[in-house]
């Protein structure tokens, strides 16, 4: 669905299909934006303390604490860096290494010639030494902190398609599937960058350079190629999904319960029956707590707005919205990324967002792959399957996937897809 289509659908009646929940959800949305408001956030704090019984109690089966290595506070790097934590996550290729992608990159050139849905470990050959090096960086997404920054790189030194080739590759040994990003085109490579209006008149948050509130993305792991980066502003910022979690549950259970019940999800796609979904946003799988969500799929945003056959989120959903976006604030870490910069995170173990940036003669340009790794894998739970499947089609062929050279239209306009 393109994000500048009238939102307007008969044919949809929710509650006919769903009448058990007619007493669930108000038929008013409340007073909440896509740009989160601290003060609105304790002002619904506060009446909602006051005025509701809430519960005392996590949901049966829940963790108390998550404890582990992927639950991490993202102050206590600060103080230790004496900065914005970079030396945590900052990983440094090795000259070997750039020798190693330039070779692989050649012998692609020169033996390889099938389009760059074949770019994978087997065409894409490195030497031993750098494979341990990044399957070692593999293994810390899926079972360490879930976040790093290889830094190394110079884009300068090579064309859109090198560069592509190189960070397809590279990111082969990271996870060995690459993800749809775009349903309509197959994009399997994205250009984020600010496209005004060149594109579409409303493009999605991601092709402008507003900032952007906490939010997930889809696919395992989320990885940012940083072409070139903005002449001010663009920071980026994660937070752990276990210490978020934490920090709720040890003084609000009862917005545990509103994450991990059903939320209506806005679907803004007509060719699907239903056009919406019914899911948690929390989910505890396989000793993980996992997040998934959008804010915008809840409150709209500019032109966008929350599809009218839907009901309104309630009162309790409003307020674990900004409980997710100030309490990530709250614990998560900063970077500002570097030219040649690439950034890994464990999407079902951190959530992510960003500051608004100012381009100069620099311009923000990055490019985003969403990847699932054979080995490493988290199990998925199972009402993310269907979007799993989608992003991951399992009958997908190396010619399917399509790499634009510069941002599409599609890309800025798939509210489907786009994670923001």
């Amino acid at each position: 669905m393109e994000f500048n289509e009238t939102l307007h659908s008969p044919e949809v009646n929710f509650y006919h299909e769903h009448p058990e929940l007619q007493t669930v959800f108000p038929t008013r949305q409340p007073d909440i934006e896509w740009v989160p408001e601290y003060s609105k956030y304790l002002a619904r704090q506060e009446k909602r303390k006051a005025t509701e019984n809430l519960q005392t109690h996590l949901p049966f089966g829940w963790p108390q604490k998550v404890e582990g290595p992927e639950v991490w506070d993202g102050n206590k790097f600060k103080t230790e860096n004496g900065g914005l934590g970079d030396a945590t996550w900052v990983v440094h290729f090795a000259p070997s290494h750039i020798r190693d992608f330039e070779r692989a990159l050649a012998y692609y050139r020169v033996h390889v010639e099938m389009p760059l849905g074949y770019v994978n470990r087997k065409t894409f050959p490195l030497s031993e030494d750098t494979i341990k090096f990044l399957r070692n960086c593999s293994k810390r997404i899926h079972q360490g902190d879930g976040l790093l920054v290889l830094r190394g790189l110079n884009p300068d030194k090579y064309d859109a398609e090198e560069n592509a080739v190189i960070y397809a590759g590279l990111s082969s040994y990271i996870g060995d599937r690459r993800g749809f990003q775009s349903r309509f085109t197959k994009e399997v490579m994205i250009h984020i960058k600010d496209t005004g209006k060149t594109l579409t008149p409303n493009p999605m948050a991601s092709y402008t350079n507003q900032a952007q509130p906490f939010h997930s993305d889809l696919g395992d792991i989320l990885g940012l190629y940083a072409l070139e980066v903005s002449e001010t502003g663009g920071t980026s910022h994660v937070a752990s999904t276990a210490q978020v979690y934490n920090e709720i549950a040890a003084t609000r259970p009862d917005i545990i319960h509103t994450l991990s019940s059903l939320w209506v999800i806005d679907g803004y796609d007509y060719t699907k029956d239903p056009a919406y979904m019914l899911r948690p946003l929390l989910f505890h799988e396989d000793g993980h707590v996992i997040l998934n969500y959008a804010r915008r799929l809840f409150t709209g945003v500019g032109t966008l707005t929350r599809s009218q056959y839907l009901p309104a989120i309630s009162e309790a959903q409003a307020e674990a919205l900004d409980a997710l976006e100030f309490t990530a604030r709250k614990v998560g870490t900063s970077m500002m990324l570097q030219k040649g910069d690439i950034q890994f995170q464990n999407n079902l173990a951190t959530v992510h967002g960003r500051d608004g940036f100012e381009d100069g003669d620099s311009k923000r340009h990055l490019l985003r792959l969403w990847l699932q790794d054979d080995e490493y894998a988290w199990k998925v739970p199972p009402a993310l399957m269907g979007e799993w499947n989608g992003v991951f089609d399992p009958t997908k062929k190396p010619e399917d996937e399509v790499f634009p050279d510069a941002p599409t239209r599609a890309g800025a306009t798939d509210t489907t897809t786009s994670c923001s």
